[in-house]
């Protein structure tokens, strides 16, 4: 008896081989969309790591203990197959909304709505093992939220495929999961024998899809890759250009003056210039350009030229050419300056752009264009 017990296990594991294997194929995908995730993915990448990640765990505890291989007590065995049943639809429906922009949101609660009382009809009729009108009826609710789960899931694939046209081949892929899942419930798919070795026509099609999914997700991972890879590079190279404009002031005799850059970002938006004049004193323009990134850096690099290239002239004058030659060029946005001109005998001239007021010994001074 126990040598056929025995013998019983072997093949038992022998025959279930190919599902252990297409659910440990299915984590390592998962687990590769993960680190994709982390190498600068998005959250579409993210939801779909979990949704494969959450399925393997179900499928090889399932066969497991359905060929008596483990014998978990059947509350925790039912407890854990809830959570992770439903972490893992919640999981479809958040990828599915994500990765395709549906804007429907009465269909994603109505999805997950069935969600909810599907996975606790299915525990009530787990645990409740004596017939009653509860477990009647919660066989009833539990048929038709599922149904009406698989149809959502469906249908919003489908619409995005025919009716959107974009990732359809996501699209495609991923309605192969509520598919494939309704006709197993029908009948119509259960499972085939190939000689020794036992496999599930819905474990088929998930490892399908799975298989689809990450090689889609991952080349749109990838192509995301290289193009923040050649952004970096444009950052970097107006980061070099923009520390070559705003340089430290210069050393002048009966001044001592302290500045710093510090960029919240790789570039930024703020500017000043410092030159000195042929009497001694020294001019000292400072300002901020609106918005972030690359086209706040060039607006910057061209006024700083601009500074550069223009003649000692009163702070005023300064302002009217600036605003002159950056009329209509700022696609909608906007610059502030202020212009200070300090002589070698300490007066000061002012004028401002919108710029916040200069300070005097902790005192704001009034500055007017």
């Amino acid at each position: 008896v126990h040598l056929a017990r025995r013998a019983r296990h072997q093949h038992t594991l022998i025959s279930l081989g190919p599902e252990l294997g297409a659910n440990l194929l299915i984590t390592c995908l998962g687990l590769g969309l993960l680190l994709l995730w982390r190498g600068g993915g998005g959250r579409d990448i993210l939801l779909c790591s979990a949704l494969l990640l959450l399925y393997a765990p179900i499928g090889i505890v399932s066969d497991l203990q359905r060929n008596g291989v483990l014998h978990p007590p059947w509350v925790v065995y039912q407890l854990f197959f809830t959570l992770v049943l439903s972490a893992q639809m919640a999981c479809l429906i958040e990828f599915i909304w994500t990765t395709h922009g549906l804007r429907a949101r009465l269909w994603k609660r109505l999805a997950q709505v069935a969600l909810i009382v599907y996975n606790g009809t299915l525990l009530i009729l787990e645990l409740d093992t004596h017939p009653s009108p509860l477990v009647a009826g919660s066989l009833l609710v539990c048929l038709v939220s599922v149904y009406a789960f698989d149809a959502i899931a469906f249908s919003a694939n489908l619409w995005a495929l025919l009716v959107l046209r974009r990732n359809t081949l996501i699209a495609a892929s991923l309605a192969l999961i509520p598919l494939a899942a309704t006709l197993g419930r029908l009948g119509i798919l259960t499972h085939f024998d190939l000689g020794p070795f036992y496999l599930d026509d819905f474990n088929v099609a998930f490892l399908l899809s799975a298989l689809a999914l990450f090689i889609m997700l991952g080349r749109r991972a990838w192509g995301s890759w290289r193009e923040g890879n050649q952004l970096r590079a444009e950052f970097d190279a107006a980061r070099e250009v923009q520390e070559r404009l705003v340089v430290a002031p210069p050393e002048i005799p009966g001044f001592r003056m302290e500045s710093a850059y510090l960029p919240a970002t790789h570039v930024g938006g703020d500017f000043y210039h410092i030159r000195p004049d042929d009497k001694g004193g020294i001019q000292i323009a400072i300002g901020d350009v609106s918005g972030k990134g690359l086209r706040a850096a060039m607006t910057v690099s061209a006024i700083v030229g601009a500074l550069r290239a223009m003649p000692m002239l009163p702070p005023s004058r300064v302002l009217f050419d600036l605003n002159r030659g950056l009329t209509g060029n700022l696609r909608g946005g906007f610059v502030t300056c202020c212009v200070t001109h300090i002589a070698a005998n300490g007066s000061m001239r002012i004028a401002n752009a919108g710029h916040l007021p200069p300070y005097r010994n902790g005192v704001e001074l009034d500055a007017v264009a």
